[in-house]
């Protein structure tokens, strides 16, 4: 990289609640990629080995031991060309910490404890985590190899990489009166990366953009956002996965939010006709894909590009003045257990 320039990445990837070891592969996988770039500095979302809403599992010392030996041989990944931050729950003497791991040069090199703990509304991570405000504490491991480190735990560290120096808040620490951030920053951080769960309501996108670019301004310091995403949505909470990287008050990347990671969104996967307006269900497409001549009562079922679906359709109806021409939108109504294409439904 040009000198004074820092390439940093925000990840967000698909969470697999209470599988580590998948949740490690995602991680792994994503590494590579961002090696290939040239990333020297990246973050991952809040808790992204367990999942953020793994709930009362967080306490299970099984869960606890896997995500610890998980993120010891993701460290063994690492080299001295790329730092990783990795969110997962630290057990230390019966104290649970929700924390940031920096790993750096084959093996972790710091333990960063969320310092503000959200406790209202739909947040209640005071039933599991404490306050890692006070920590301070040296973790002593060993690495897979059998190589014996240790690390500290507490939360104002700053880690410097040679060309930049950085330092981690998580999540809530960003949206408090006076962010730990902000000493950091006074310390000498030239980035700050924070790994949040930060779930998505009305109006809270807008509010929190401008929250990362007043904090990246106030800092004069560069600031990567990596939010949780597809997996951790529940029945009570939506994550977007939003993933941003500030610097100075402005916003030099932003990621889209609510992506499927792994899935092509303009894929039209399956739709039927002749079956009474219904659509395609799951068993008359396994069917179909079992047969290979029709079958009578199973309707005929495709699987095609949207685009390429609705320009056929458009130029079947020309002339039809029933259907409504398409303008680039694809509407999917979800309809007993079916995805059905609406077209008269929707321009």
């Amino acid at each position: 990289m040009p000198k004074g320039f820092a390439r940093v990445a925000a990840v967000s990837l698909p969470v697999h609640l209470g599988d580590v070891s998948a949740n490690e592969q995602e991680i792994r996988n994503a590494m590579e990629s961002l090696r290939r770039q040239g990333v020297q500095l990246a973050v991952f979302p809040e808790l992204c080995l367990t999942g953020y809403t793994l709930g009362d599992l967080l306490l299970q010392p099984l869960v606890q031991a896997a995500s610890w030996e998980s993120m010891l041989r993701i460290a063994r990944e690492t080299d001295g060309s790329m730092a990783v931050v990795i969110g997962l729950p630290v057990n230390v003497r019966s104290r649970l910490y929700n924390c940031a791991a920096v790993l750096y040069g084959g093996r972790p090199i710091g333990f960063v404890p969320k310092t503000y703990l959200p406790n209202g509304n739909e947040f209640y991570e005071t039933r599991w985590f404490v306050s890692g405000a006070e920590a301070d504490e040296v973790l002593s491991y060993v690495l897979p190899g059998g190589e014996s480190c240790s690390a500290l735990l507490r939360p104002d560290q700053l880690f410097d990489l040679g060309c930049f120096t950085f330092g981690v808040e998580i999540c809530e620490d960003l949206w408090t009166p006076i962010p730990p951030s902000c000493q950091l920053a006074v310390d000498g951080a030239d980035v700050i990366v924070n790994p949040s769960a930060s779930n998505a309501l009305v109006s809270k996108h807008q509010y929190r953009r401008e929250l990362l670019s007043q904090q990246s301004g106030r800092l004069y310091a560069g600031y990567a956002y990596a939010g949780a995403g597809f997996g951790e949505s529940t029945s009570d909470l939506v994550f977007d996965g939003y993933t941003a990287v500030y610097e100075s008050g402005r916003a030099l990347s932003e990621g889209q939010r609510f992506q499927q990671k792994g899935v092509d969104n303009h894929f039209l996967v399956s739709y039927g006709f002749g079956d009474g307006g219904g659509g395609s269900t799951d068993w008359m497409i396994e069917n179909a894909r079992r047969m290979k001549h029709s079958v009578a009562g199973v309707p005929a079922v495709r699987q095609e590009f949207a685009r390429d679906f609705f320009e056929k359709l458009e130029k079947r109806m020309e002339g039809n003045k029933r259907l409504p021409k398409w303008s680039g939108e694809l509407y999917l109504e979800y309809h007993r257990g079916t995805y059905t294409a609406m077209a008269r439904n929707k321009k």
